[in-house]
């Protein structure tokens, strides 16, 4: 800690005030003429109580009924003093008092519960700040002494109605019970309340916990209504409520107070008076009338109705009067006519090339009315007291002008400026952020892979028609969607544009066509079907021209006694019971022609014949040594 002192005296005294644990450290003197200089050190320690203790477990102890509850205190290094070495002392009201770090309590029952346990540290300087923890005693069950955690529960009469006047204050109580405590909670009309509007106490029986809340509430009339005290232990996943309705007394209320009633000159009116009031009111019209009523439409809510006579311009009033008040409803009886101009043009968000407006519709005439908007060139027709006007220049004052309009007439228009903002300065890099699309033929869907970009963009779809590009739609916000203008891919592309104008465009990227599973296998199935009906064709085909060709030729006649039979390697023996003989080979070697008849086989010709061919033998009389007899095998299929 470096100090001088400017006085040449020959010794010096270091006035600290006040004394703070952050000066302790190490305290150097040093002392210089012009000869030198010397210096001294001291060690300043700065004792003070510890700042507070603490508790584990925190907050609460649970102890089961009978057993035996343990709890430490403790200071942490934040919260240390000067001297570390403490005392700790614990008490339980005026009548309770534990020494020692780590507290023992023997044989818990019933009256602990509920109590505060407080702990405190001291050292040689001071005490610190006590640390609390509240004690929960737990009951038994049964006899394996389970823990016996109570459900919540509403206590105390339950109060079905209330009725409060307008303006007075309004206290709900509502008590609930059970281990661990319960929350509290009002509902109104089945929407939760603040809990800002309630005021909770706790407390103990000894044995449950138990919580009071407090509903305060200056009553107006919209605060009528079904209210709901709930007890509520996320622990247990229970709870437990009690319901009260609250009825407003309030004088006669209107929405407004003079109605304009367009009706022809010689028509009859109908008038509809609508107030709200509790207790009911009396309803009567200033006027004679050709008939009315009056209808209750609950909720407190009631309807007068008239039919009068209309003959000049006249006014008419509805009177309600219960015993809270009364009020008057005018009503003003005209010729159609057309409507009053709008009120209250604000201009709601503004772009470089569009504005949001908004206004307050004035009297309709008696009509149905519509609106227009006109910003320079641009006009808008809307039938809502808005509009999105587009279009508009860029960074320019425009004014714009806003009518009614109905089917007698316009009304006069109110005016706004507005004033577009710069358009922003977008590179084509910018708009560079399509990495791919596909299309799905199937389901005509378009999905487009976007990269990130700080810029917000839109995807805008162009079709190839008549040789030239035309755009589909809107620009998307979303990257998937669905384009039914297209059945191949190839008639699609894609940009990326400026979301907040779509004119301005990045890139334009190709659509590939994606085809899905279902669709390959069909492609699949339907090309193995086709190739299995070509080969089945060229079957049939081979298949009638071995007939064609087989029935016009003669018969191939072997003789048994030819060399060529002779040779045959698989010659059998002729069956007397058939006449057949079988020889085992390929019929095609016959039936391509390659033995022609009058000429000999070959052997491997015969040998070459299928084991279904049978050749039928046909003797040709009796065998002389001059004229051998010749057996005819003519061949069978």
């Amino acid at each position: 800690m470096p100090v001088t002192w400017p006085n040449r005296s020959t010794e010096s005294v270091l006035h600290v005030a006040p004394v703070d644990r952050r000066l302790s450290g190490v305290v150097t003197c040093r002392v210089s003429n012009e000869a030198g200089s010397a210096e001294s050190s001291a060690t300043l320690r700065v004792l003070f109580p510890p700042r507070k203790a603490s508790v584990a477990p925190p907050a609460v102890l649970e102890v089961l009924e009978g057993a035996s509850g343990r709890a430490e205190c403790s200071v942490a290094p934040g919260d240390a003093g000067e001297p570390a070495q403490y005392t700790y002392t614990w008490s339980m009201g005026e009548e309770r008092h534990w020494t020692g770090r780590e507290l023992l309590l023997p044989s818990v029952d019933r009256s602990y519960g509920g109590k505060q346990l407080e702990c405190v540290a001291a050292n040689s300087v001071g005490r610190s700040q006590a640390a609390l923890v509240r004690v929960l005693v737990l009951g038994k069950r049964g006899r394996g002494g389970a823990t016996c955690a109570v459900p919540p529960q509403i206590t105390g009469s339950a109060v079905s109605q209330r009725e409060v006047d307008e303006g007075r204050l309004l206290e709900l109580t509502c008590r609930g019970e059970g281990v661990p405590r319960p929350d509290m909670q009002w509902w109104r009309n089945g929407a939760l309340l603040a809990d800002s509007l309630a005021t909770a106490t706790d407390g103990s029986n000894g044995y449950l916990e138990t919580r009071s809340s407090t509903l305060l509430l200056t009553v107006r009339r919209t605060d009528k209504g079904n209210y709901t005290c709930r007890a509520v232990s996320a622990r247990l996943r229970a709870d437990d409520s009690q319901h009260v309705t609250l009825r407003v007394l309030h004088r006669p209320v209107s929405r407004t107070e003079t109605v304009r009633v367009s009706v022809p000159r010689g028509q009859r009116a109908n008038l509809s008076c609508t107030v709200e009031a509790n207790p009911a009111p009396q309803l009567w019209w200033s006027v004679p009338v050709v008939a009315s009523s009056v209808l209750s439409l609950g909720h407190d809510v009631y309807v007068a109705t008239a039919l009068l006579e209309r003959t000049t311009e006249q006014r008419v009033s509805c009177q309600a009067k219960n015993s809270k008040g009364e009020t008057t409803v005018h009503f003003v009886l005209h010729e159609p006519s057309p409507p009053e101009p709008v009120s209250n043009v604000s201009v709601q968000g503004v772009s470089f090339d569009s504005a949001s407006l908004r206004w307050l519709p004035g009297y309709d005439g008696g009509e149905a009315q519509r609106f227009v908007v006109r910003c320079d060139h641009v006009l808008v027709n809307s039938s809502r007291p808005s509009a999105e006007v587009a279009s508009l220049p860029s960074d320019t004052d425009v004014a714009c002008s806003v009518f009614a309009a109905n089917p007698l007439g316009l009304s006069t228009g109110v005016s706004v400026r507005v004033r577009t903002l710069p358009r922003p300065g977008v590179s084509e890099r910018d708009l560079s952020v399509i990495r791919s699309a596909t299309f799905q033929a199937d389901s005509h869907t378009v999905s487009v892979e976007l990269a990130h970009s700080d810029v917000p963009v839109c995807i805008r779809v162009e079709r190839h028609r008549n040789a030239s590009w035309e755009a589909v739609g809107l620009c998307r916000g979303e990257s998937r969607f669905s384009v039914h203008v297209a059945s191949v891919a190839g008639e699609l592309r894609v940009s990326a544009c400026l979301r907040e104008a779509p004119s301005v465009c990045g890139p334009t990227v190709g659509v590939r066509e994606e085809r899905t599973s279902l669709a390959l296998s069909a492609e699949v199935v339907i090309g193995v079907c086709v190739s299995a009906g070509v080969l089945l064709a060229l079957l049939v085909v081979a298949v009638v021209c071995c007939r064609l060709r087989r029935r016009s030729k003669p018969p191939l006649s072997v003789a048994r006694d030819s060399p060529a039979f002779e040779r045959a390697p698989e010659r059998k023996a002729t069956s007397p019971s058939n006449g057949y003989v079988s020889i085992n080979g390929d019929l095609c070697w016959l039936a391509t022609g390659l033995v022609r008849p009058g000429e000999s086989p070959p052997s491997y010709a015969v040998a070459a014949v299928s084991p279904a061919v049978r050749f039928h033998d046909d003797e040709s009389g009796y065998s002389t040594p001059s004229k051998p007899k010749k057996i005819v095998y003519e061949v069978i299929v």
